[in-house]
């Protein structure tokens, strides 16, 4: 088995490399959603980690509800402005710095409480 998927990747070498491009371009069903969320989200840093992390942020909760709670309460109190809840986080191996900025931009426009900006 080992043997036959190694010829068949060989037949790869052959291939025009544009053209391979293209066919992994048209075969990704994914491919439109990041330059709908660059048009629509007007994100800082755009890129497929960056997708990944604020997806990740959607769907767990991971922000330790005790800050949401807090933030929650200072937004309800419409003195966000002049208060805001401190979140640190740590982020190893991040480079250049997509999980970052969608962590970023998910406590902006989720938890306009929270400071992002230390």
């Amino acid at each position: 088995m080992k043997r036959k998927l190694n010829k068949t990747k060989s037949r790869l070498d052959h291939f025009p490399l544009q053209g391979w491009h293209n066919h992994t371009k048209s075969m990704n069903i994914a491919n439109n959603v990041l330059d709908s969320v660059k048009r629509n989200a007007n994100p800082e840093f755009c890129s497929r980690a960056w997708g990944k992390m604020f997806e990740i942020l959607r769907i767990f909760n991971i922000i330790p509800s005790h800050i949401v709670e807090e933030a929650d309460q200072i937004y309800s109190e419409k003195n966000y402005r002049d208060r805001k809840v401190a979140f640190d986080s740590i982020h190893l191996c991040e480079a250049p710095g997509a999980f970052i900025s969608a962590l970023n931009h998910f406590l902006k426009i989720s938890y306009p409480a929270i400071d992002v900006s230390t």
